[in-house]
């Protein structure tokens, strides 16, 4: 396994959820909303660590929905069931046409990305160029992982280097 990067999940809510329930302005508001919990990590069920501009906040929420399934944890936000935290790649197509909005725009949950492969793929120079191709791709341009404020502030590089890490 090599660690190629990280990614910057942010919080989603459907637009017409926003004028019935409000807009969250900070993250300690999500408490007053109905967020969905979507069971993908090792962090504590309905905490979230959010990354705000100047500071860290740490946010327990609530909600009556919960998902390992992005797919169904998506469905269920369109539905307007509440506050979803989703990476942009599951999400570009509903903010393109306005079905999502952002909500809290400048916080967000950095998530690893990991590159998985057989063991001792990673001798192989198939192996070792295709992680290095990705990693490329996630750290910089249209396809980057990581917001370039953040690289400029060293934000990435906490995550990056070591052995067999991307």
């Amino acid at each position: 396994m090599t660690h190629p990067s990280w990614v910057r999940p942010h919080l989603r809510q459907q637009l017409a959820l926003l004028d019935t329930h409000g807009n969250p302005r900070t993250p300690q508001d999500l408490t007053q909303h109905d967020c969905m919990v979507f069971r993908d990590r090792d962090a504590p069920f309905g905490t979230w660590k959010l990354k705000g501009p100047q500071r860290w906040e740490t946010v327990t929420v609530t909600g009556s929905l919960a998902s390992n399934d992005s797919d169904v944890a998506l469905r269920w936000c369109l539905e307007g069931r509440g506050i979803v935290m989703m990476a942009d790649w599951n999400v570009d197509q509903e903010l393109a046409d306005g079905r999502l909005v952002r909500v809290l725009p400048k916080w967000s949950q950095p998530a690893d990305v990991w590159a998985v492969t057989v063991a001792r793929s990673d001798q192989s120079a198939k192996v070792r160029v295709c992680i290095e191709y990705l990693k490329r791709e996630l750290a910089v341009g249209e396809y980057a992982l990581i917001p370039p404020d953040d690289l400029k502030h060293g934000l990435g590089s906490a995550r990056s280097g070591g052995s067999g890490q991307m």
